[in-house]
């Protein structure tokens, strides 16, 4: 179960306003195939020059965004000793701009082989490492041609076709034939796959003795790349003599804002030991500034949750090889598939804690201590926890075996207060979290589905205490499990069931110890193949539907289906969204936003449909609400826009799981496990047209809200009713937030509060049924008037709330 902020969530439910009207583009926001650069680009050339002789060869500096202020220290090794001046430096670099430093290097008169020349890149202010970069000097022993590159680095904005160039020089008396190869590579890790396009050094050459010529290589920068990314061009010349070889660069000066993605662009790349595949995606330890990222083989990985986040790493201030974001490991000896957290848990000792439920494949599942997640200043890991040296991590309490693979894990507290966590235990033979998850490989039946276990039993200090809770056998493969929690009532129970679909189940508690689950089915949908053959693999509930009626199911190539699962009733399929890939991963934003992880396909953003147009599908309706509605890529729908917003995609992708943070914005930042990275997007400029309510349990009594006249023009009167209060009790403090289109908070109002209780509008209390009556005029919280357009109040009373759309017409 995803923990979702708490947050108001916004809704895209109000479709009659006109896509004109809200200066919403129709066109899905493309990826653009690279990552942004590092803070700092720095490249140095290599080159192959003759004994005894000195050159001078360029280290190439751009600030990306933010101006850097940089001291350089330049180190030679390698198969001879390489004279370099200066050996070391400072240099400043206003934002987006670039500058050369220029070194001389002198190459020993009996060299042969090859020298290495690094140069280590640290802060002026702090003093912090901030990259390091290298190149190699050859010798041209035997007589061999000398080759460098000219310019070093030849520079110019996106989209711009030229050439790199490389000099090369005879160091014979008489002329000689030369084969000529090249090569293309990025230096950027996280762009290891994107290159400029280019045509080839022609392959056979003359070079008449003692003469110098120029080879040039066509090379047009990509107009997609961002300011700062770089290609490297290799030359080599293979003569009788042997093979010299030289290395220049083309860098992106300065991108093209009309190709850049203004929406689910990259932010933040945390580059990790091995592939981050999980079900779920990072889980928030809520205060505590940190977040867990199950990593599959490499455990749950800790990351800093600070604004370090939305940095493209490495990051390695203090230069010891580990990204300064991963501040802890927790070491699993299995597969680290999910987890969730259990705030404040009480163990059986007394202890408080936060209790890590962890989903850990074959070894089933580890209860886990949260308590302290960081890693050790000094010493090992052993020395913390490993202490008996046995290689399993002492902070975990408890493994409890299951027959197949847990992939899924979520908890829930029964009325005698005991926790109880269901894990999801699929069937085994292909990795149900990896990208390259294989159905076919998958053995029917090893699984036990849905196993349900009394935490505070299992943890008891007895040791044999029963804590199974029950099983539930399901007909497919039990892949992922979404709870819905109906306040201090019974909750439901989700089940992304794999080639079966989804289930759903009402789960009631028994007292006693171990506590006891029981499964009342409600019901099963089989998914729609009108994608491709359906396979669910992961769910969330749509936020942005009252009382989470609605569930989105991760399909495989069936793409994303909507589900409608009404409180206490059988589901039925509504809607079919294709998707670029087949979908694996599922996550939900309080703004009602949906993101999919595609593996190789990316992550594409989408907007969830709300209740007022979901409601309307059945297969009894007319179109457009004809169930199940199909939606193709980019193919519109009722009010004219696809579902599908942005996505983004690179040579190297591998989405699998994601998890939108608890950030403020339109739209919060997202962070995807992409295989051996976590990569942070920005939905930025994605439109939000509508709030809907906070994603909290379902609530049988909401708030009613009216608003007269709507639309307005000078002044307006919202009155609010409790109607699970009796007539005449009285009212109750009553708070009014005004939201614009773009999700920011104009103006407030609060009942009760008397003067200064929001600039433009007056409040008074009313007396029937708990009523609260309001007045608005239409301006924000500076007094100014808004102006005409859709606006949205949240209206909040204690732990109930509503939502209402306001038209203001001037």
């Amino acid at each position: 179960m995803r923990a979702r902020p708490p947050h108001l969530a916004l809704s895209l439910a109000l479709i009659s306003l006109s896509v004109a009207t809200l200066g919403v583009s129709a066109r899905v926001d493309a990826a653009t195939g690279w990552i942004p650069p590092p803070s700092v680009t720095a490249v140095v050339s290599s080159a192959t020059f003759a004994p005894g002789s000195t050159h001078p060869i360029e280290m190439t500096v751009r600030a990306n965004g933010v101006p850097a202020s940089l001291n350089w220290v330049a180190a030679a090794g390698g198969g001879f000793t390489l004279g370099v001046s200066p050996s070391s430096g400072s240099i400043t670099v206003p934002a987006d701009s670039i500058r050369r430093v220029t070194l001389s290097v002198t190459v020993p008169a009996l060299a042969i082989g090859a020298a290495s020349l690094s140069i280590d890149i640290t802060n002026q202010i702090g003093g912090g490492h901030v990259m390091k970069t290298s190149s190699a000097i050859i010798s041209a022993s035997g007589g061999r041609p000398e080759v460098w590159p000219t310019p070093s680095t030849w520079f110019a904005p996106a989209s711009t076709s030229g050439t790199v160039s490389f000099q090369v020089r005879s160091l014979l008396g008489t002329a000689e034939s030369l084969v000529v190869t090249d090569g293309r590579l990025n230096p950027d890790p996280n762009n290891s796959d994107a290159l400029f396009h280019g045509s080839a050094f022609p392959v056979d050459v003359s070079l008449p003795g003692g003469a110098t010529i120029t080879l040039s290589e066509p090379t047009t920068i990509a107009g997609s790349a961002y300011a700062g990314n770089a290609n490297s061009v290799q030359c080599s010349i293979t003569s009788n003599e042997g093979i010299s070889t030289a290395v220049g660069y083309a860098l992106v000066s300065a991108s093209l804002a009309d190709s850049l993605p203004t929406a689910l662009y990259p932010v933040g790349v945390t580059p990790m030991s091995g592939p981050a595949a999980a079900r779920d995606g990072a889980v928030e330890l809520t205060g505590r500034g940190l977040w867990l990222l199950p990593a599959g083989l490499d455990g749950v990985r800790v990351l800093s949750a600070g604004s370090e986040l939305a940095r493209i790493g490495p990051v390695d201030t203090d230069a010891n090889g580990s990204d300064d974001r991963l501040v802890g490991q927790i070491r699993v000896p299995s597969f680290a598939a999910s987890i969730a957290v259990v705030p404040g848990f009480v163990s059986p000792a007394g202890d408080t804690l936060d209790l890590g439920l962890l989903a850990a494949g074959r070894a089933g599942l580890m209860l886990v201590d949260l308590r302290n997640v960081i890693g050790p200043l000094f010493g090992t890991w052993e020395d913390f926890f490993d202490l008996d040296r046995n290689g399993i991590d002492d902070r975990i309490l408890r493994m409890i075996s299951l027959p197949g693979f847990a992939t899924d894990v979520t908890w829930f507290r029964a009325p005698s207060g005991r926790i109880v966590a269901l894990v999801a235990d699929a069937d085994t033979g292909s990795v149900p979290v990896a990208a390259d998850y294989n159905p076919s490989l998958v053995a029917g039946g090893t699984g036990s589905g849905v196993a349900a276990i009394d935490v505070s039993a299992a943890l008891d200090s007895l040791g044999g205490v029963p804590y199974g809770a029950g099983t539930l056998s399901t007909p497919g493969s039990a892949l992922d499990l979404e709870l819905r929690r109906a306040g201090s009532g019974a909750p439901d129970l989700a089940v992304a069931d794999g080639p079966e679909g989804v289930s759903l189940y009402h789960l009631t508690t028994g007292g006693g110890a171990p506590a006891t689950v029981t499964f009342t089915p409600l019901g099963s949908v089989a998914l729609s193949s009108a994608w491709g053959a359906p396979y669910a693999r992961d769910a969330c509930w749509i936020s942005n539907t009252r009382d989470s009626v609605y569930l989105a199911v991760a399909a495989s190539s069936g793409g994303i289906e909507v589900v409608r699962a009404p409180l206490g009733g059988a589901p039925s399929l509504v809607m079919t969204q294709q998707t670029l890939a087949p979908a694996i991963g599922l996550a939900g934003a309080w703004t009602g936003n949906l993101a999919v992880g595609m593996g190789s396909g990316g992550v594409a953003l989408m907007r969830a449909p709300g209740a007022a147009e979901l409601n309307q599908i059945s297969p009894a309706s007319a179109a457009p609400y004809t169930a199940p509605v199909a939606l193709a890529r980019a193919q519109a729908w009722i009010e004219g826009r696809a579902l599908e917003v942005a996505w983004h995609r690179t040579p190297s992708a591998s989405a699998t799981s994601l998890q939108f943070l608890s950030t403020t914005g339109p739209i919060p930042d997202l962070l995807v496990s992409d295989g051996p990275r976590a990569l942070l997007l920005r939905p930025g400029q994605a439109t939000i047209v509508a709030v809907g309510e906070e994603p909290s349990p379902p609530r049988v009594l909401p708030l009613a809200v009216s608003v007269a006249p709507n639309p307005l023009g000078e002044r307006a009167e919202i009155r609010v009713f409790d109607a699970s209060a009796p007539a005449g009790s009285g009212a109750s403090e009553v708070e009014v937030e005004i939201f614009d289109v773009q999700g920011r908070v104009v103006g407030r109002i609060r009942s009760g509060a008397g003067p200064g209780a929001g600039v433009g509008a007056a409040a008074s209390p009313g007396t029937l049924s708990n009523l609260a009556r309001l007045t608005w005029d239409g301006r924000n919280d500076r007094g100014r008037r808004l102006a005409s357009g859709r606006y949205w109040l949240r209206v909040r009373a204690g732990a109930r709330e509503a939502t209402r759309a306001v038209l203001i017409l001037r």
